[in-house]
């Protein structure tokens, strides 16, 4: 675990200028399904590789409810206040060109 952690937070200092940001492994094919308010139900699901404050846990479940339960026009208006599109369009390319099957775009486990 400090092993991750420790290349997680060098990753996170390198691109970001600090460690303040949660960091997850999700094990689950499901990303971003809603299991309701309590972070606990979360937990082993997403995996957190960083020590998460409660903003971090409470932004994650309601990343989830609003990927669950919004209409598609609600998505598409407010989707960039939770994900940074240009960053995500730049991580799905590079996932792509590299043909890597585990992560996001696969079962959504690493």
């Amino acid at each position: 675990y400090s092993l991750v952690e420790d290349v997680g937070a060098a990753f996170a200092r390198e691109r970001f200028g600090d460690r303040a940001g949660a960091v997850f492994k999700p094990v689950t094919p499901e990303l971003f399904a809603y299991l309701g308010d309590d972070w606990k139900k979360y937990n082993q699901t997403y995996d957190p590789k960083t020590k998460l404050t409660d903003d971090q846990k409470r932004a994650m479940i309601d990343l989830c409810r609003f990927v669950t339960q919004a209409d598609d026009p609600t998505f598409a208006a407010q989707i960039g206040r939770w994900i940074d599109i240009d960053a995500l369009a730049r991580y799905l390319a590079v996932t792509v060109w590299m043909v890597e099957l585990d992560g996001i775009l696969g079962p959504g486990q690493n």
